[in-house]
């Protein structure tokens, strides 16, 4: 862990801030403003669940849920109300330097109320410290891929380690998945190489009757109907970011080398209105979240930011896109449509 304002273009996708008030903030994209940062205030220290449970008129937490960091136990915002409730969790948390963004699970944080950062490579140096563990567990699982990958010593240089496990590395031993960042200087060959070498499967690989498929499609805000199911199946036959090993899921997650900074964050743009179309994409850009450019049927040209997890780095320059979502715009400037973790957004891969 370090001081947060050493490094502002450490603070990439999936990394944390901690504020000096019990928040654990978890990044969201690699693309900030100098006064926010977008992501969610995904762990709350005890007491200021306690506080926010008791203004909003929630249920407390289950206790034998908690996180255990830096000596506090700290509470999941999903153990305090479902998503559709995290608006106002964070707008509750506005002393703490958050502040709900309009349209969008996401928050902001003021970087200035950080007192230090957690480095995802960090994290992975950390998880890989001795001692061994003598069974199967994502501890074995990681320490393996790093071995396997020949950085046994300096692992955090290519795999950075995020989620709880980065918070409270013992949880490696229990947790049902391992979140991974892979960075620009990792071969990807070597990673699917280490993968397979350990048993592994991709989620484009698995049959359609693998239970761990069916449970991966249920765990997402996706509709349910048998040509939705259909449009899925051509996505998920894309994705190389989620694998398994046994029954523990490696959730691999791309990011660059360093943040950048922006005038302001695409959450602030004016919500327009519902929008279904199909586009077909002349740009999709790397990276969270996904942003696509492409021409609507009767030639308009139209951007879409996605920040529905699962579509980063599956979409090409080519591909037919049938989408519904919310159409924004800021003043003065084209307006755009975003994707995102809600019921009513979906984004289809449609046939060739």
């Amino acid at each position: 862990m370090t001081p947060a304002a050493t490094d502002p273009a450490t603070w990439i996708d999936h990394s944390w801030l901690i504020t000096g008030t019990g928040v654990l903030f978890c990044i969201a994209g690699s693309t900030h403003t100098t006064s926010a940062v977008a992501g969610c205030a995904y762990y709350l220290r005890d007491n200021v669940a306690a506080d926010i449970s008791s203004r909003l008129g929630l249920a407390p937490a289950r206790s034998d849920r908690g996180l255990t960091y830096a000596g506090a136990t700290y509470r999941k915002l999903p153990d305090l109300a479902s998503a559709t409730g995290w608006p106002a969790l964070h707008a509750g948390l506005h002393r703490h330097g958050i502040t709900a963004l309009p349209w969008s699970l996401l928050a902001a944080v003021d970087p200035n109320r950080a007192v230090a950062h957690l480095d995802p490579r960090d994290a992975a140096r950390q998880a890989i410290q001795p001692p061994l563990h003598r069974h199967q567990c994502g501890h074995t699982v990681f320490r393996r891929l790093l071995a396997d990958l020949d950085r046994p010593g300096n692992g955090g240089g290519v795999l950075g380690l995020t989620g709880s496990a980065a918070l409270d590395p013992a949880r490696l031993c229990t947790a049902p998945d391992l979140d991974l960042l892979t960075y620009p200087d990792l071969d990807l060959t070597a990673l699917t190489d280490a993968i397979h070498a350990s048993g592994g499967r991709y989620l484009a690989d698995l049959p359609p009757d693998d239970r761990r498929l069916s449970a991966y499609t249920a765990s997402r805000f996706l509709p349910a109907s048998p040509r939705a199911a259909e449009a899925r199946a051509r996505l998920w036959s894309r994705r190389h970011d989620v694998a398994w090993i046994g029954n523990l899921r490696l959730d691999l997650t791309p990011v660059p080398d360093h943040a950048q900074t922006a005038d302001r964050l695409p959450y602030t743009a004016a919500d327009l209105g519902p929008i279904t179309t199909t586009l077909t994409l002349d740009m999709a850009s790397p990276g969270y979240p996904a942003q696509l450019t492409g021409r609507t049927r009767n030639g308009d040209r139209l951007a879409v930011l996605v920040t529905a997890r699962g579509y980063d780095s599956v979409l090409r320059r080519g591909d037919r896109i049938h989408l519904a979502g919310r159409l924004h715009a800021h003043p003065g400037e084209a307006p755009f449509a975003s994707v995102d973790d809600h019921p009513g957004h979906h984004l289809h891969l449609e046939p060739p």
